[in-house]
C-alpha cells in the first residue's frame, strides 16, 4: 500500500461570515431588550460585560464555526480530495451551541485524479476545478449553507510548484534552498 501525504486542509464553515453576523446582531438585540426590561439602572459597562459573557467567543467567525474540512493529499500517483463532514447530516446548525459535531470522511466517489506527467500548473488547475465543482456545481456544500474557505489555499497556490510537492522532492519541512 502506498502511503499518502497530506498537502492541504481547507476548512468548511457551517455558515458564512455575513450570516453569522446577522444572527449575532439579532441575538444581541434580543438580549438587550431583556436586559433593559430587567435592569432599571442601565450601566453601559455592565451591559457590555454581560453581552460579552453571553456571546463570546461564539460570535467570532474565524475558526469557531468550522464544521468540516477538505483534505488534499497525494499518494505519488494521484491527488485525492477527501471530504470530512459531520457523521450525521445536521438538520440545523445552531451557531451558539455548545455541542461538538464529529466529522468523518464522506468517501465521496471520483474525488481524485492521476498525476501522471502533468506539469505543476495543470495539477493546480485540476485541484482548483475539483474545489469549484465541490462548492458550486455539485452543490454538496451550498445546499447545506456551508462555506468552503479557500482563502489560504488561493493565496499560496500561485507560488507552489505542485509537481515537486506531490513528488516529494522538497523533503519534509525543507525549502528548496535548504536542500542545496
Amino acid at each position: 500500500m502506498i502511503e499518502s501525504k497530506k498537502l492541504f486542509e481547507i476548512p468548511i464553515y457551517a455558515l458564512s461570515r455575513s450570516t453569522l453576523e446577522k444572527r449575532v446582531n439579532y441575538a444581541e438585540a434580543s438580549f438587550e431588550k431583556e436586559y433593559l426590561k430587567t435592569n432599571d439602572n442601565v450601566d453601559n459597562e455592565h451591559f457590555q460585560k454581560c453581552l460579552q459573557l453571553a456571546f463570546f467567543p461564539k460570535q467570532l467567525w474565524d475558526y469557531n464555526h468550522i464544521i468540516g474540512y477538505i483534505v488534499i493529499k497525494t499518494d505519488e500517483q494521484d491527488v485525492l480530495l477527501e471530504e470530512y463532514l459531520p457523521y450525521k447530516e445536521l438538520e440545523r446548525y445552531h451557531w451558539d451551541a455548545e455541542k461538538k459535531h464529529f466529522v468523518v470522511n464522506q468517501m465521496s466517489p471520483g474525488m481524485h485524479f492521476s498525476i501522471g506527467e502533468k506539469p505543476s500548473q495543470e495539477i493546480k488547475e485540476n485541484i482548483q476545478l475539483f474545489l469549484n465543482e465541490l462548492n458550486e456545481f455539485e452543490n454538496r456544500l451550498k445546499k447545506r449553507g456551508y462555506v468552503l474557505d479557500r482563502e489560504a489555499f488561493d493565496n499560496i497556490a500561485p507560488y507552489i510548484d505542485f509537481k515537486k510537492l506531490v513528488e516529494g522532492e522538497l523533503g519534509h519541512g525543507q525549502t528548496q534552498d535548504a536542500q542545496r
